[in-house]
């Protein structure tokens, strides 16, 4: 089975107007909203998908399959995590050749360890 890019225009705004809406699993032209994320992510996950990133797309399938059986705010959280997922696999996937902005652990330059004199000796704890 080929596997396409997902429509993300169509995502989003289903994903947008069942937002707005109150998460009350809307009915539209052909699809309930969670037949429709179902269906959606029930299709092979997009050319170029990572590997860490296929099983998560095939969990939506899953979790859209439950969706009527959620509460409200279960709903609103699965929409928020749906969103934010495909926001950062389109960017992956529009630029396959960029790594993610990595978060980097704050650090302390060793400059600013200096000891009273100025020098910095090598028995001297970089902690101090």
């Amino acid at each position: 089975m080929v596997s396409e890019m997902p429509d993300w225009i169509r995502l989003d705004k289903a994903l947008s107007i069942e937002a707005e809406k109150g998460y009350s699993d809307l009915q539209g032209n052909q699809y309930r909203f969670s037949e429709f994320l179902c269906l959606n992510f029930g299709q092979n996950p997009p050319p170029g998908t990572p590997i860490s990133d296929r099983s998560r797309w095939q969990d939506f399938a899953f979790k859209y399959a439950q969706y009527p059986q959620l509460n409200s705010s279960q709903r609103q959280s699965l929409v928020i995590q749906t969103r934010q997922f495909l926001h950062q696999l389109k960017l992956i996937l529009e630029n396959p050749n960029e790594p993610p902005n990595p978060k980097l652990p704050r650090t302390v330059s060793v400059i600013e360890k200096q000891t009273s004199s100025g020098e910095i000796t090598l028995d001297q704890s970089l902690n101090t």
